[in-house]
């Protein structure tokens, strides 16, 4: 299973209790940032970062602690190499439109703005 993955470049991090993972989503948009689509638990930061569907899915969803579901879905993306190409593409416009360093720093800045504006002198 592992050569098939890495050959589909899909990666996996199997935890024993997905709830307990990263809340940011951090790991996901790292691999996100190099095509590589995800395929994560519907718990913390994967239900920000991962999109399953619409137009331009990154990857797909899985019921937490939930083996047979993870293992269905790795395998459909696994007989669809066009989907995972997509998925990736998609992935990587994500990261870029959504998560790049000046789309955050933006971010951050208009919220102090909001901020101070709110604070009287």
């Amino acid at each position: 299973m592992q050569r098939l993955l890495a050959q589909h470049r899909l990666r996996t991090r199997p935890r024993p209790r997905p709830a307990d993972g990263e809340p940011f989503g951090l790991v996901c948009l790292e691999a996100m940032a190099t095509e590589t689509p995800i395929v994560a638990s519907a718990s913390g930061g994967p239900l920000s970062t991962v999109r399953p569907g619409g137009p331009r899915p990154t990857g797909r969803l899985t019921v937490p602690g939930d083996a047979d579901e993870l293992h269905a879905t790795l395998l459909t993306a696994l007989t669809q190499p066009a989907e995972i190409e997509r998925c990736g593409r998609n992935a990587r416009a994500f990261v870029v439109e959504q998560h790049d360093s000046r789309t955050i720093t933006e971010g951050c800045a208009d919220m102090y703005d909001r901020v101070l504006a709110g604070v009287s002198t």
